[in-house]
């Protein structure tokens, strides 16, 4: 008789044990997909805006690009560990009219998730954002990409 109610303070236990499983578990994928980003708009998508500086130039140079692209964040994110006397890669991509809700001050901007950091690209595309405002034109119709070689990421910035 001992033996039998041995078993069964074993059995009621280990069925209450799962059933704590169960819920501790079920608890915590609750927990998991809980997160604060329904608040902030850009998580929720994914877009970054980061700000680019132009080497030996003034602020008024600077310029905002936009991504969602995962490699490039993953880049951009390191590149944001090293001080900036070595971030030596630089933006190279697409560029379209206006200033796509992001590049406030000037009339272009680079088309987000089609641009990518780059150590090296050819001259032809090269410049500072003031030739590209001031040729407008030429660089949107006949070129179409911008690579500024002196440009270099300096931070990651709120906008929208």
């Amino acid at each position: 008789m001992k033996t039998k109610m041995i078993r069964y303070a074993v059995k009621f236990s280990l069925i209450f044990i799962n059933h704590y499983i169960v819920l501790a578990v079920i608890f915590s994928l609750i927990l998991a997909s809980c997160d604060d980003s329904s608040t902030d708009p850009q998580k929720d998508d994914g877009v970054r805006f980061f700000e680019f500086a132009m080497r030996g130039r003034g602020v008024e140079q600077n310029f905002i690009a936009q991504t969602s692209d995962p490699q490039i964040l993953s880049l951009v994110d390191t590149l944001l560990t090293l001080p900036e006397e070595e971030r030596n890669m630089f933006i190279l991509g697409n560029i379209a009219p206006s200033n796509g809700g992001h590049n406030f001050g000037w009339n272009w901007h680079f088309v987000p998730d089609e641009w990518q950091m780059v150590e090296a690209a050819v001259e032809v595309c090269d410049g500072n954002p003031l030739q590209v405002e001031d040729g407008l034109d030429y660089w949107l119709e006949h070129l179409g990409y911008f690579c500024p070689w002196g440009s270099f990421i300096v931070r990651e910035v709120e906008t929208k």
